[in-house]
């Protein structure tokens, strides 16, 4: 005797949900791949659905033109990283050990996504108008700034507890010290990137990185 299997209106939209965020996925692959090799206004969604096997018209049933697609495989990558970031603040109860990590996978970060960041970074040189065609701030509030936000108060948060365990200077802003660190290891991971003759390693800089913060904030 066969098991009979009854699909419910829910079940069957709960199967559908998974195959739209496979295909998304999938798109968003192949966005990373061609945008890694040709930038933002080089790379056409012709190409990019090409290469994801897909019609045109399917990755406008996922993203609204080729900027939000742009900032959506941005934002896939961010994400990722702030995952990881979760697990070390909740998970490794030493301040300094904990920011130490967390410096280390921001420079892995970079390095991971090198191709892709080399094209990215002088976006954010072009004008306004070129570069978000009109008042598209929101979307990249939602999709860029909002995970970076997310780490950032990640950091803040191993300052407040290596304060509390006494660690660290008790007369510190978390908020203010965590976008400074913040700021100071996306700036050279990001000029590593777009300024090769820097010749500057991911190594040295995140030895440099830590000794000065870390110590600049212990007591």
């Amino acid at each position: 005797m066969h098991d009979v299997i009854i699909l419910t209106s829910q079940s069957i939209r709960e199967v559908e949900m998974a195959r739209r965020g496979e295909k998304r996925d999938v798109i968003l692959d192949a966005a990373e791949e061609i945008f890694s090799e040709k930038g933002f206004h080089l790379a056409t969604v012709d190409e990019i659905a090409s290469k994801a096997g897909v019609a045109k018209g399917t990755i406008y049933l996922y993203f609204k033109d080729k900027l939000d697609l742009f900032l959506s495989t941005m934002e896939r990558k961010l994400i990722e990283m702030v995952s990881e970031l979760e697990k070390v603040e909740a998970k490794v109860d030493d301040p300094v050990e904990a920011i130490s990590q967390i410096i280390a996978l921001n420079f892995k970060f970079a390095k991971s996504h090198e191709r892709l960041i080399r094209h990215v970074t002088p976006e954010k040189f072009k004008p306004p108008a070129d570069r978000f065609h009109g008042n598209r701030m929101p979307l990249v509030r939602e999709k860029i700034f909002r995970p970076i936000n997310r780490s950032i108060e990640l950091i803040g948060r191993c300052i407040r507890r290596g304060q509390e365990k006494g660690v660290f200077k008790p007369d510190l802003d978390p908020r203010i010290s965590s976008f400074a660190l913040s700021s100071m290891v996306r700036g050279i991971a990001f000029a590593r990137i777009i300024i090769p003759q820097l010749m500057v390693t991911n190594d040295e800089s995140f030895e440099v990185i830590k000794t000065i913060f870390l110590d600049g904030i212990r007591r």
